[in-house]
């Protein structure tokens, strides 16, 4: 039973009257433009899915709408119409279910499963009640009797029971209100949802609205609660589809959009490597709902970068009505200038085009950055050059790449070397990188190579990738760099893959131990030890795997110190010793609690965790890497520090979980953008 508070007497009383209509004048067209399709319609339904009763509704998630719950009174079944009159095209009706609610607040929170397909609808931008002012202007956005995306402007009577401002008020409004009302937007003039429109109480305008910050407040507490729910029963039965659901909500903890649509494309992209393309497909799509929002500079390259991961899941429809998006910004950017970024837009928008394969359209693009903004045009080129090569057009990348000033130049030529040596031409690869300057190269250990020696760097980890071990031999022989770390790392790995582990532990004893080279030790010495297991030389294994453990121990900082431990735990779990890969990962996490007791506030832990979470799973022990990557620390006050870190284990977990185990240490990446 409700109580007999203003807020209660005035729940019950939802017979809301019509005022007289204020003229508008330009603020509310332009509110109007900007919340429209942000509002819909809440349909309660019986049990032969009839209307019993309806509301109104504002997107405030990507899937999720919050309304009064006492719309919903009574309903068997529920459903959300979305209001597309502002679109032009006719209502769509979308099954929902209740996520959340908090009765005392009349709040309840939907999830609608189709709510980001097109078209999709826009999720409004929070304002804070507690920012209004009293005879501030506002509007409301409602369905009124049904008549869906009805607006009404008022000012704010008076703000109840927040005094100072220090909690959210009540907002009191003047504005018309009829029934259908309930659960609509109250915005202000900057087009930010501030209350959610609720009830009247007895007498002419007297209508209230509920803060936005309540809602904020029950989308929190049902993210927490449904992760809470989701990670006990991941830890309980592990499998590819709750980890990659936790992941997701993990994106979804995230403060703000920035990192949000990052982390969704992220979890598409793993979900595509597995095989799950419909999932990718959902899951971009809700990433490009969320990079929408974005500040420009980063709305653009979000949504170049989902373009390409649309473009190559195969979801050609999706990428292309981005591009086509992001061509209207730069041909807009073009004619106003006014823009901000018009040559780093045209520059992500051909980097993107490259890497979808529409070489041509890149080229076009590229060609209308302006000669005073040469690094982007330098970037977009090499892109250009990385695509023709992916598509076997050798030729025409080098001649791009050839035409590039400066540096990029033999970035890009290396980057086409790498491509064909991923297809086993090491011929043209290794010719590919004698058209270099190799005054221009530093390996990761900071010498200075010789053309032999970036082809090894750049060749020989394709080589091992497709099992030319002889050729790796070749390449790393014609490096001329007897004794340099990256040689004798090579060196070994070609050696334990071929079977010979006496010569392989030998090169391991020859590394000079400096800081650089410490940690690939143990790397070295794993690869080692695994091999040998596999080839049935168990004892053998244990032997090189404490060698491993005696030199991750050895390590100054405790953080690498955990990290190289839980390295080893996983490789002792391959090697078939599950007893000493707990003892071990017991330990690497022991290491890590030491020293964010020692280390309060230090954010790197958090990656190290994180890091130990995936050793987990890839060493079998899926659920104990559940546990771990959930108790990762998140910083109430900096949403960014723990998050990501939450995100990425969740997702090497289900890769692990899904059959897909991570690449070796020594595998040649790619990253997305030169830039």
């Amino acid at each position: 039973m409700r109580t007999t508070s203003v807020f209660a007497i005035a729940v019950l009383s939802v017979t809301l009257t019509t005022s007289p209509a204020t003229a508008w004048g330009a603020d509310a067209k332009d509110v109007f433009s900007e919340v429209a399709a942000s509002v819909v319609v809440v349909l309660a339904l019986n049990g032969r899915g009839e209307t019993t009763s309806q509301g109104s509704g504002v997107v405030v998630g990507v899937n999720e709408v919050v309304t009064n719950c006492h719309i919903l009174d009574q309903a068997i079944g529920l459903a959300v119409r979305q209001a597309t009159n502002w679109s032009g095209g006719k209502p769509y009706q979308m099954a929902a279910s209740l996520l959340a609610h908090n009765q005392e607040r009349d709040l309840c929170l939907l999830f609608v499963e189709e709510l980001p397909l097109p078209p999709a609808a826009k999720v409004a931008r929070l304002g804070a009640a507690k920012a209004l002012s009293v005879g501030e202007e506002v509007y409301a956005v409602g369905a009124p009797a049904g008549l869906e995306l009805s607006l009404s402007q008022g000012i704010v009577s008076q703000l109840r029971g927040a005094a100072d401002k220090q909690i959210a008020p009540l907002i009191q409004t003047d504005l018309a209100l009829s029934p259908g009302s309930s659960g609509g937007g109250l915005f202000n003039q900057s087009g930010e949802l501030v209350g959610i429109t609720t009830f009247k109480i007895q007498g002419e305008n007297l209508n209230f609205a509920i803060p936005v910050e309540w809602a904020a407040v029950l989308r929190t507490q049902s993210l927490q609660l449904t992760k809470a729910i989701a990670g006990a029963a991941c830890v309980k039965n592990p499998t590819y589809w709750c980890a990659i659901g936790l992941a997701w909500y993990e994106a979804y903890s995230a403060a703000s959009p920035e990192s949000r649509s990052d982390h969704l494309r992220e979890i598409a992209e793993a979900q595509a490597n597995v095989g799950d393309i419909s999932g990718a497909r959902r899951t971009l799509r809700r990433a490009a709902s969320e990079a929408t929002r974005l500040h420009d500079i980063f709305r653009f390259e979000d949504l170049a970068r989902i373009a390409i991961a649309q473009a190559n899941i195969g979801d050609t429809e999706a990428a292309k009505q981005i591009f086509f998006n992001l061509r209207d910004t730069v041909d807009k950017n073009a004619a106003d200038s006014s823009r901000l970024y018009p040559n780093l837009h045209l520059g992500y928008l051909a980097a993107a085009l490259a890497q979808s394969g529409q070489v041509r359209k890149a080229v076009e693009i590229a060609s209308r950055i302006e000669e005073k903004e040469p690094l982007f045009r330098r970037n977009a080129m090499a892109e250009i050059a990385l695509a023709q090569a992916e598509a076997g057009n050798d030729a025409s990348a080098i001649e791009t790449a050839m035409n590039i000033d400066e540096n990029l130049r033999d970035a890009a030529l290396l980057g086409i070397a790498s491509v064909q040596a991923e297809r086993g031409d090491y011929t043209d690869a290794i010719n590919t990188v004698m058209s270099t300057d190799p005054s221009n190269d530093s390996d990761v250990l900071g010498e200075v190579g010789s053309l032999a020696a970036m082809a090894e760097v750049h060749i020989t980890p394709w080589q091992l990738v497709r099992g030319d071990y002889e050729a790796a031999e070749q390449t790393i022989t014609s490096a001329s760099r007897h004794g340099s770390a990256i040689s004798l790392m090579y060196s070994v790995i070609v050696q334990a893959k071929k079977g010979n582990f006496a010569t392989a532990l030998a090169i391991v004893d020859d590394f000079k131990v400096v800081d650089e080279t410490a940690p690939i030790i143990p790397m070295l010495l794993n690869e080692i030890a695994v091999l040998q297991a596999r080839a049935g030389e168990g004892q053998a294994a244990r032997q090189t795997l404490e060698a491993a453990l005696k030199a991750a121990r050895n390590m100054d900082d405790a953080r690498h110190s955990s990290q190289y431990v839980g390295m080893v735990a996983a490789a002792q779990a391959k090697a078939g010793d599950t007893q000493a890969a707990r003892q071990s990962f017991a330990e690497a996490a022991a290491t890590l609690e030491t020293a964010r007791q020692s280390n309060h506030g230090d954010s790197s832990l958090a990656r190290y965790i994180g890091d130990l979470a995936g050793l987990q799973a890839e060493a079998g022990f899926a659920a104990m890497g559940i546990e771990t990557a959930l108790g990762i620390d998140v910083d109430p006050n900096d949403i960014y520090d723990g998050v990501s870190e939450r995100v990425e284990a969740l997702i090497s977990i289900a890769r692990h979980l899904a059959g897909k185990p991570s690449l070796p240490w020594w595998y040649p990446r790619k990253e997305n953008f030169f830039w």
